[in-house]
């Protein structure tokens, strides 16, 4: 294996600097590659040396295992593993009272099942060494747990050999109750196979109620995720309707403007009609007249990125998200009902001075 180790570094080090973003100096220092290095030139230092030598290197080797973690890399490109991540996160506050409470539950039922088994030892401590040898001997030759007489297989401590202390219980009741049961401890009298019954139905209760949160969150992230692509791709194919409206409309808008002006130019009319003219644009500073209720555009545009920006983040909630959606939409209507005014407007200006020109 060292031999493919060996190669590795030599090609990574031969390469680092093909993208000229690495020289091979900083390749060498980099804390990741010392390790590889210290894995491999041990064996070629100590070849002819015995392999108790090299022992204390190898777990250079073992670093190297740390280097499995970069499969987690690829979940920026994986959908469904992005959407895991955001779900165990959102459900992070419930995941930790599932651990209090099987916390708590481990060690009520470690405590219950040692007392109660403990109950059935007959009593080592006041036994002769003769009368204990004799009592461990049976337990060994039956290996039922059970001796000849009836009692439980306890140590000199007068606990159960399955259940040497509350801790060691632990063991046996986080199994039990998570349901996998490996049976290597297991209760062996009544009253303890009982608590084992009511730790393995306390624990399907525990556990069911978190997991039920975590596959709603499951689910809503999907629909999330969904709706945002949704959005995202609504988004795009408004900006480019948007555009396309826009530029149509400021053209007609600037025909509009300038047959008005060209109108009344060539047929000369008298200065009042110049002024009613002129006053339908600018006021006597040369500034545009904003009528009254005349929308901001910048202000409405800069509106609608800030509602784009919030309905872009992941943490939003799918009720908010589509009251930013409703809010988006009402903006774009807005825009369009407003420009429509104006056209209707500048329609109105345009026929008020036909008919001024042909009652003059």
């Amino acid at each position: 294996s060292f031999v493919i180790f060996s190669g590795e570094y030599a090609l990574r080090l031969a390469s680092c600097s093909a993208f000229g973003d690495m020289t091979r100096w900083q390749f060498v220092k980099a804390p990741g590659n010392i390790v590889d290095l210290m894995s491999v030139v041990p064996v070629f230092l100590f070849e002819d040396v015995e392999v108790q030598a090299v022992r204390p290197f190898k777990v250079f080797r073992a670093v190297r295992l740390v280097r499995i973690f970069r499969v987690f890399k690829l979940s920026k490109y994986s959908t469904g593993l992005n959407v895991m991540a955001e779900s165990v996160v959102g459900s992070a506050k419930h995941l930790c009272i599932l651990n209090l409470l099987l916390g708590i539950a481990v060690m009520f039922f470690s405590s219950l099942v040692y007392h109660l088994e403990r109950l059935s030892c007959p009593g080592t401590k006041e036994m002769t060494d003769i009368q204990f040898a004799s009592y461990r001997a049976e337990c060994d030759e039956l290996r039922t747990g059970w001796a000849k007489d009836g009692f439980l297989c306890c140590d000199r401590r007068d606990t159960p050999d399955d259940f040497e202390s509350i801790a060691a219980a632990w063991w046996w009741s986080l199994v039990t109750m998570t349901t996998v049961g490996y049976g290597d401890k297991a209760p062996r009298t009544l009253l303890g196979r009982i608590v084992g019954c009511m730790a393995i139905v306390t624990g399907i209760v525990l556990i069911a109620l978190p997991v039920a949160i975590v596959g709603t969150k499951v689910e809503q992230a999907y629909a999330d995720l969904e709706l945002q692509q949704q959005q995202e791709a609504k988004a795009k194919s408004g900006v480019v309707h948007g555009t396309s409206y826009t530029s149509s409309t400021s053209t007609c808008l600037a025909g509009s403007t300038t047959t008005a002006s060209d109108s009344v130019s060539s047929n000369g009319g008298s200065a009042g009609e110049k002024d009613a003219a002129a006053s339908a644009s600018e006021d006597g500073s040369g500034k545009p007249v904003r009528r009254e209720g005349q929308l901001n555009y910048r202000d409405l545009r800069a509106l609608q990125e800030k509602l784009r920006i919030l309905e872009g983040r992941r943490k939003l909630s799918l009720a908010a998200r589509k009251q930013v959606e409703v809010l988006i939409e009402l903006c774009e209507h807005l825009e369009r009902a407003d420009k429509r005014l104006e056209d209707l407007l500048s329609k109105d200006r345009e026929l008020e001075v036909c008919i001024q020109e042909d009652f003059a």
